[in-house]
């Protein structure tokens, strides 16, 4: 993960390091994603301001958790994408801590992110449909 002007974003070393991670995934944790996830968001809503790329976190992981709550039979490999980004946001020890202010929610927003780019075909046809 490197800052770029300001920007964090996603190496490509730290792209195959995480799609090893997302064909891997348990999908047997989609249940506790699901329930621990509202939680752990809506701790998150409770500071007082927020940035740019909390908005933006904010919005893809809302979109990404009501796809995956509102499609239980799509496709595996698109679950594991979804349930890796939600598992990811729940772990409050990931590569950056979230109890760091200020800094604990950029790779979070930067990994999610790029799930929400990855599924932008199938986001757009739930929109549609």
């Amino acid at each position: 993960m490197h800052d770029k002007n300001d920007n964090f974003f996603l190496t490509e070393e730290d792209k195959l390091r995480y799609l090893n991670q997302i064909q891997n995934f348990d999908l047997s944790k989609k249940t506790e994603l699901l329930s621990i996830v509202p939680d752990k968001l809506n701790t998150f809503l409770k500071h007082d301001s927020f940035n740019s790329i909390e908005i933006q976190l904010i919005n893809d992981l809302v979109q990404l958790y009501e796809l995956l709550k509102e499609n239980p039979k799509m496709d595996e490999s698109i679950q594991k994408k979804i349930c890796f980004a939600l598992d990811y946001f729940s772990d409050e020890d990931d590569e950056i801590p979230d109890s760091i202010p200020d800094f604990g929610f950029i790779d979070d927003a930067a990994i999610i992110k790029w799930i929400v780019e990855s599924l932008q075909g199938v986001l757009q046809k739930k929109v549609v449909s």
